[in-house]
């Protein structure tokens, strides 16, 4: 079935029917679509299933939940798609969904303009996106992404291509990710204006493997900022991830790869990882990590694994903020830029035991063994050697 004429209405506007309870299959809609109330789709306004159809039409929204396809749609989208550019002053905006359980195998090519929850495939998501993209433009404020708002569930095998541009908790491919992140790329620049602004996500709960971010990220200010090439606010494993974009934060806490690592118990690995852009900071800024913090009570640490990991040369490697439960803060330098003049690749092989130590005046304990494997055309002066070997020894005290 199919339409094309264009539509406007209140709640549950849609270009074919504003509320469908039955799958919706080889269906399409071409009109332009404008809903003064909740539920706003292209396609439908409230959706179940949804397979082989798509939307061309733009769409207009002022409430809650409006997509380039679908408002609402409880149960799987696939095989479908939304070409036109979707426009809302309510919470929950997507290129194809404003919300949805599952996406597989659909895409979004048009821009995407919201508030809260804006995505450039969808405003939130409650279980998998797989096999997605999403190509143009995202703007928004809390929780925006170049495919996802708010992912409740894991995303894998998908990408976004688009600028971004939001408040807080904002990224190239999604805003935030609660469940696995895998086999995905942002390449989109990245501008947020508040906290947990990263190239590829803005927070992420859990691991994150096989990721790529190349576009520049531009964060907000204040304390505990959190912008990051790939992650601005990380909170599990990342694994044969990179970022390539210049990171720029006005706040604490900036990294080329992650703003803030914030693992407050058990382990959290970072391999094979690497952070090529230019960074700058006011605050707590590095190469590779902003900073990597542990605010939980005095009964738990966290073990922070880096392995096989490469990142820009010559300035901070970790921002080097540890914070203790009461608030306070124990400063670990990792400036080498005054200690080696010419090198030409830096990795790390280094575990880092982050907790509470009852028998510790900082009440942190810092655990270090670093090995740096530097390839270079010769070192300045001996003097390089014994402010290595300084450096290391503090860190070990």
């Amino acid at each position: 079935s199919y339409a094309t004429g264009n539509v406007t209405g209140g709640n549950y506007a849609g270009g074919l029917v504003g509320q469908a309870d039955k799958t919706s299959t080889n269906s399409y809609a071409t009109g332009n679509i404008t809903g003064t109330g909740e539920f706003t789709g292209g396609l439908t306004g409230w959706g179940s299933y949804i397979t082989g159809s798509y939307a061309t039409g733009s769409v207009t929204g002022a409430g809650q939940y409006t997509g380039g396809l679908v408002g609402n749609a409880s149960q799987t989208i696939t095989n479908s798609y939304a070409t036109g550019s979707v426009t809302s002053t309510g919470e929950g905006t997507g290129g194809l969904a404003g919300w949805a359980s599952s996406i597989i195998s659909s895409y979004a090519t048009g821009n995407v303009t919201g508030t809260s929850y804006t995505g450039g495939l969808a405003g939130q998501f409650g279980a998998n996106i797989e096999n997605c993209y999403a190509t143009r433009s995202v703007t928004g404020t809390s929780k925006t992404g170049g495919l996802a708002g708010a992912a409740s569930g894991a995303i894998t095998n998908s990408y976004a291509t688009g600028n971004i541009i939001g408040t807080s908790t904002i990224g190239g491919l999604a805003g935030t990710v609660s469940q696995t992140l895998t086999n995905s790329y942002a390449t989109g620049n990245v501008t947020g204006q508040g906290y947990n602004v990263g190239g590829l996500a803005g927070y992420t709960n859990s691991s994150v493997e096989n990721c790529y971010a190349t576009g520049n990220v531009i964060g907000g200010d204040g304390e505990g900022a959190n912008t990051g090439g790939l992650i601005g606010h990380a909170k599990g494993d990342v694994i044969d991830c990179f970022s390539t974009g210049n990171v720029t934060g006005y706040g604490t806490y900036t990294g080329g790869l992650l703003g803030k690592l914030n693992k407050t118990s058990g382990t959290a690995e970072l391999d094979y990882v690497f952070s090529s852009g230019k960074v700058t900071g006011d605050s707590a800024a590095g190469t590779l990590i902003g900073g990597i913090v542990n605010t939980t009570d005095e009964s738990s640490f966290a073990t922070i694994n880096i392995t096989n990991t490469t990142t820009r040369l010559g300035e901070n490697i970790i921002g080097g903020t540890f914070k203790n439960v009461d608030g306070t803060y124990i400063e670990i330098e990792y400036d080498m830029s005054s200690w080696l003049e010419n090198i030409e690749a830096v990795k790390l092989d280094t575990t880092l035991q982050v907790g509470i130590n009852s028998g510790s005046d900082s009440q942190i304990s810092v655990d270090v063994g670093l090995n740096i494997n530097l390839a270079v055309s010769n070192l300045a002066s001996d003097s390089a050697y014994t402010s290595i070997t300084n450096f290391l020894n503090q860190l070990s005290q």
